[in-house]
């Protein structure tokens, strides 16, 4: 963590969040008041009959690992795999980011989730990402019309999609989000609906050509939690095909 005052900013592992005219100590006071970020994570699967998929959530421990490497201690992320453990967390204290995985088996329990929040929470951000999409563009948007508690969808891989909406969140927010700075324009590897209802496509990023820019979910303990004797672990070792 670096302050710089001599061009007023406050620097985070080299992400600029705010900018002040104050002194280093003003700065320091106000950044410490500044809640992280609070980030659930979820790539959910039903448990009543059987396990709709027994993977650990890896996908989910990915984005968070990046995420964290970037954003260091202003973000507060915690993953999910059971409906309800998520529900209790959302119950207990809702989060400023959801954002969960698009497959076919957890799409309707995940736009539930995302009109809860909605309801606790109006200016939560929900995030949807995952294959579970058209992959043209005029497609994808006729589909994000059709889910409208849905704030952004990172359709390619997460990592770098969702770290730059949280970059943005954080370089806009101060004790809160305020959704009317947050999608003005575009964000690289999003799709994000501004507060007219317009959509706005964000670039679309490359491809990461080392995993190895990714910290490991399983060394940084992030999985650990998952290791129950009904899920199953995975390692990815290539993108692409």
């Amino acid at each position: 963590m670096v302050f710089r005052t001599e061009r007023n900013i406050i620097n985070c592992r080299s992400w600029q969040y705010w900018t002040f005219n104050k002194d280093d100590n003003n700065v320091y006071q106000l950044f410490l008041r500044v809640k992280p970020l609070k980030i659930y994570l979820g790539d959910l699967t039903y448990t009543t009959v059987t396990l709709s998929t027994e993977n650990m959530p890896l996908n989910i421990g990915y984005i968070a690992t990046y995420c964290k490497a970037l954003h260091g201690d202003f973000v507060d992320i915690q993953l999910f795999k059971y409906i309800s453990d998520l529900e209790k967390a959302l119950n207990a204290d809702e989060p400023d980011i959801l954002g969960l995985s698009n497959y076919c088996w957890s799409e309707q329990i995940s736009l539930e989730f995302f009109r809860i929040l909605r309801k606790k929470n109006p200016n939560g951000i929900t995030v949807w990402g995952g294959p579970n999409i058209p992959t043209k563009v005029d497609e994808q948007l006729g589909f994000l019309r059709n889910v409208p508690d849905v704030d952004v969808y990172v359709p390619t891989e997460g990592e770098i999609g969702f770290s730059n909406l949280v970059t943005r969140i954080l370089s806009t927010r101060t004790n809160s989000i305020d959704k009317s700075k947050l999608f003005v324009t575009a964000i690289d590897g999003c799709i994000a609906k501004d507060q007219n209802g317009n959509y706005l496509v964000g670039k679309v990023v490359s491809r990461l050509k080392e995993l190895d820019q990714i910290p490991s979910p399983y060394l940084t303990g992030i999985l650990d939690k998952f290791f129950d004797k009904r899920l199953k672990p995975a390692i990815q070792t290539n993108r692409g095909c």
